[in-house]
């Protein structure tokens, strides 16, 4: 399995919460990190700023589909950013509990 980190930004704690659980009971993700951000972007052609949630994803390249299926039916945005970032090194022990839980079986 190759280990990842996926990166998704959600309208709030409420749904970041939620995604985060519905991650973890699907085997999705290993761990879930949520952090309070601010973003700035642009919108329908205008520069929109505000506060959201940024998900960091601890999980596998093998359960991106499973991840996609949770955000297509549970997130609120029109078009959710879920990035996918390869994880070069990791010690053993954190890639063994990485890929035991993110095998992304719905």
């Amino acid at each position: 399995m190759k280990q990842v980190m996926y990166t998704l930004t959600c309208a709030d704690e409420a749904e970041a919460r939620n995604i985060s659980r519905m991650l973890l009971d699907a085997k999705c993700a290993a761990c879930v990190k949520r952090l309070n951000v601010s973003s700035s972007y642009w919108w329908h052609d205008a520069i929109e700023n505000a506060d959201e949630v940024l998900l960091l994803i601890e999980s596998t390249d093998e359960a991106y589909n499973s991840i996609v299926r949770i955000l297509d039916e549970h997130h609120s945005y029109d078009e959710y950013v879920l990035n996918q970032v390869a994880v070069s090194k990791s010690n053993q022990g954190v890639f063994e509990w990485v890929t035991k839980y993110s095998h992304g079986n719905r």
